[in-house]
Protein backbone atom coordinates (compact mmCIF):
# COMPACT_ATOMS: atom_id res chain seq x y z
CA UNK A 1 0.00 0.00 0.00
CA UNK A 2 2.84 2.56 0.93
CA UNK A 3 4.29 2.27 -2.53
CA UNK A 4 1.17 2.67 -4.54
CA UNK A 5 0.86 5.98 -2.45
CA UNK A 6 4.56 6.66 -2.99
CA UNK A 7 4.25 5.82 -6.73
CA UNK A 8 0.75 8.17 -7.34
CA UNK A 9 2.83 11.61 -6.46
CA UNK A 10 5.32 10.60 -8.61
CA UNK A 11 3.42 9.90 -11.59
CA UNK A 12 1.51 13.26 -10.59
CA UNK A 13 4.70 15.13 -10.98
CA UNK A 14 5.86 13.55 -14.45
CA UNK A 15 2.74 14.13 -15.75
CA UNK A 16 2.90 17.93 -14.77
CA UNK A 17 6.29 18.55 -15.31
CA UNK A 18 5.83 16.85 -19.23
CA UNK A 19 2.91 19.30 -19.48
CA UNK A 20 5.26 22.02 -18.76
CA UNK A 21 7.90 20.60 -20.69
CA UNK A 22 6.16 20.41 -24.14
CA UNK A 23 4.43 23.94 -23.32
CA UNK A 24 7.92 25.45 -23.72
CA UNK A 25 8.77 23.48 -26.43
CA UNK A 26 6.02 25.27 -28.39
CA UNK A 27 6.21 28.76 -27.41
CA UNK A 28 9.76 29.36 -26.35
CA UNK A 29 11.31 29.37 -30.36
CA UNK A 30 8.03 31.88 -30.57
CA UNK A 31 9.41 34.48 -28.03
CA UNK A 32 13.22 34.20 -28.48
CA UNK A 33 12.56 35.09 -32.32
CA UNK A 34 10.34 38.20 -31.44
CA UNK A 35 7.33 36.74 -33.15
CA UNK A 36 4.16 38.19 -31.81
CA UNK A 37 0.76 36.97 -32.24
CA UNK A 38 -1.95 39.25 -32.32
CA UNK A 39 -4.54 38.23 -29.30
CA UNK A 40 -7.03 38.28 -31.70
CA UNK A 41 -5.69 35.25 -33.37
CA UNK A 42 -5.74 33.00 -30.40
CA UNK A 43 -9.72 31.88 -29.40
CA UNK A 44 -12.34 29.57 -30.29
CA UNK A 45 -12.40 27.97 -33.91
CA UNK A 46 -8.88 29.66 -34.70
CA UNK A 47 -5.71 28.83 -36.25
CA UNK A 48 -2.41 30.49 -36.69
CA UNK A 49 0.06 29.94 -38.94
CA UNK A 50 3.60 30.91 -38.12
CA UNK A 51 5.43 31.85 -41.46
CA UNK A 52 9.35 31.06 -40.48
CA UNK A 53 12.57 30.18 -42.60
CA UNK A 54 10.29 30.08 -45.71
CA UNK A 55 7.98 27.58 -44.15
CA UNK A 56 4.49 27.89 -43.24
CA UNK A 57 4.12 26.34 -39.66
CA UNK A 58 2.36 24.22 -39.29
CA UNK A 59 1.57 23.23 -43.17
CA UNK A 60 -1.94 22.07 -42.44
CA UNK A 61 -4.61 23.51 -40.41
CA UNK A 62 -8.39 22.40 -39.21
CA UNK A 63 -10.88 24.81 -38.44
CA UNK A 64 -15.17 24.97 -38.36
CA UNK A 65 -16.79 26.51 -41.21
CA UNK A 66 -16.63 30.29 -40.01
CA UNK A 67 -13.41 30.07 -38.56
CA UNK A 68 -10.66 32.57 -39.75
CA UNK A 69 -6.59 31.83 -39.99
CA UNK A 70 -4.16 34.38 -39.24
CA UNK A 71 -0.25 33.81 -40.79
CA UNK A 72 1.97 35.66 -38.75
CA UNK A 73 5.13 36.63 -40.59
CA UNK A 74 7.80 35.40 -38.20
CA UNK A 75 10.94 36.21 -40.83
CA UNK A 76 13.96 38.54 -39.17
CA UNK A 77 15.89 40.58 -40.87
CA UNK A 78 15.83 42.17 -44.41
CA UNK A 79 13.60 38.99 -46.50
CA UNK A 80 10.96 39.95 -49.18
CA UNK A 81 7.35 39.56 -47.93
CA UNK A 82 5.47 36.56 -47.61
CA UNK A 83 2.03 36.15 -48.43
CA UNK A 84 -0.81 33.64 -48.61
CA UNK A 85 -2.56 32.95 -51.79
CA UNK A 86 -5.32 30.51 -52.70
CA UNK A 87 -4.61 28.08 -55.65
CA UNK A 88 -8.02 28.96 -56.99
CA UNK A 89 -8.21 32.55 -56.15
CA UNK A 90 -10.75 32.32 -53.43
CA UNK A 91 -7.90 35.15 -51.75
CA UNK A 92 -5.02 36.55 -51.26
CA UNK A 93 -3.29 38.23 -48.67
CA UNK A 94 -1.19 40.63 -50.24
CA UNK A 95 2.21 41.01 -49.13
CA UNK A 96 2.71 40.18 -45.54
CA UNK A 97 5.98 41.86 -43.86
CA UNK A 98 8.26 40.82 -41.03
CA UNK A 99 6.15 41.39 -38.03
CA UNK A 100 2.90 41.84 -39.50
CA UNK A 101 -0.12 39.25 -39.98
CA UNK A 102 -2.75 38.67 -42.40
CA UNK A 103 -6.16 37.16 -40.76
CA UNK A 104 -8.93 35.11 -43.32
CA UNK A 105 -12.13 33.75 -42.16
CA UNK A 106 -13.41 30.66 -43.73
CA UNK A 107 -17.52 30.62 -44.33
CA UNK A 108 -17.78 27.26 -46.32
CA UNK A 109 -16.84 23.81 -45.56
CA UNK A 110 -13.56 22.37 -47.81
CA UNK A 111 -9.75 21.81 -48.31
CA UNK A 112 -8.10 25.27 -49.26
CA UNK A 113 -4.88 25.05 -50.88
CA UNK A 114 -2.34 28.26 -50.18
CA UNK A 115 1.31 29.15 -51.49
CA UNK A 116 3.26 32.76 -51.34
CA UNK A 117 3.64 34.44 -54.35
CA UNK A 118 7.02 35.34 -54.45
CA UNK A 119 8.13 31.73 -53.19
CA UNK A 120 5.91 28.80 -54.65
CA UNK A 121 7.39 26.58 -52.67
CA UNK A 122 5.96 27.50 -49.93
CA UNK A 123 2.58 25.21 -49.44
CA UNK A 124 -0.04 24.75 -47.34
CA UNK A 125 -3.58 24.08 -46.70
CA UNK A 126 -6.62 24.91 -44.77
CA UNK A 127 -9.28 22.14 -44.32
CA UNK A 128 -12.52 23.59 -43.52
CA UNK A 129 -15.14 21.05 -41.25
Amino acid sequence: MKRALVALPLLVLAGALSCFSERSALTDPIDEQGCNVPGTAIGNNRAVVLIRNFRFLPDTVRIRAGGTVTWVNCETGDIEPHTSTSTTNVWDSGPIAPGTSHAQTYGSVGSFSYFCQPHPSMRGVVIVN
